[in-house]
C-alpha cells in the first residue's frame, strides 16, 4: 500500500509550480518499479492532466509532455499500449 505522503509529494510540487523538478524526482522514484511507485507515477500525471493549459504553458510543460511521459511510465512497467486509456485532454 502507498503510504499518503508518498502519494501526494507530487501533487504538492505541482502546486508549487516544479513540475519539471517534480517529474525528475518521479523518474528517480520509479526506478525501484514497485506497483506503488506506478501509483504515484499515474497520480502524477493525472493530476496534471487536470491543469488547464494555460497553467502548463506557464510552468514550462505541455499535454505532449504529459502523455509521453505516461507512455514511458507504462513501458517501464510492461504495460504498453495503456497509455490510450486515459484521455489527454
Amino acid at each position: 500500500m502507498v503510504e499518503e505522503p508518498e502519494i501526494f509529494w507530487c501533487c504538492h510540487r505541482i502546486r508549487r509550480r516544479r513540475i519539471n523538478a517534480a517529474e525528475n524526482e518521479l523518474y528517480q522514484l520509479l526506478e525501484d518499479q514497485t506497483r506503488e511507485h506506478l501509483m504515484i507515477g499515474l497520480i502524477f500525471y493525472s493530476h496534471l492532466n487536470e491543469k488547464d493549459d494555460t497553467f502548463l504553458t506557464e510552468h514550462d510543460f505541455s499535454r505532449a509532455e504529459i502523455q509521453s511521459g505516461l507512455k514511458d511510465l507504462m513501458n517501464q512497467y510492461g504495460i504498453e499500449g495503456m497509455e490510450d486509456v486515459f484521455s489527454i485532454e
